[in-house]
């Protein structure tokens, strides 16, 4: 599988209650929080948020510590926001919080495949048969 129909070809799951460094989450927040996200080179900021993307630190109990991309700060456009460069975040569960795991959806990725190939097939025989006449 190339990167391009993986990446084409994911899904958000619930997160189960544990979670292994790097995993891809999405943390989406039922009201706007205030979250603190420190960086190495620019110090920590405080952002209102309604979400965050990012990968797994490490997981303690109801603690996540994550290395967040992007910050969501319209809930209308979770798939937007601000991106955050290597700010790391500490997000503790609790109700108004839901944790999505971010894994690969086999069905889609399944069809994209048979998709590619059956055009595949298709422009070989259009231009076979195009190519037949001369």
């Amino acid at each position: 599988m190339t990167p391009l129909v993986l990446t084409a070809c994911m899904a958000l799951r619930p997160a189960p209650p544990t979670l292994r460094p790097s995993t891809a989450v999405e943390v989406h927040f039922d009201s706007p929080r205030t979250i603190s996200l420190s960086q190495r080179s620019a110090g920590d900021t405080t952002v209102t948020v309604w979400g965050l993307k990012g990968r797994v630190i490490s997981a303690r109990g109801d603690t996540l510590q994550l290395m967040v991309s992007r910050a969501i700060t319209d809930p209308t456009q979770l798939h937007r926001g601000f991106t955050t460069g290597k700010a790391v975040a500490t997000v503790v569960r609790q109700p108004g919080i839901t944790v999505f795991r971010e894994e690969p959806d086999r069905v889609m990725t399944t069809l994209t495949v048979l998709g590619t190939f059956v055009l595949i097939l298709v422009i070989g025989a259009f231009f076979a048969i195009m190519h037949s006449n001369y």
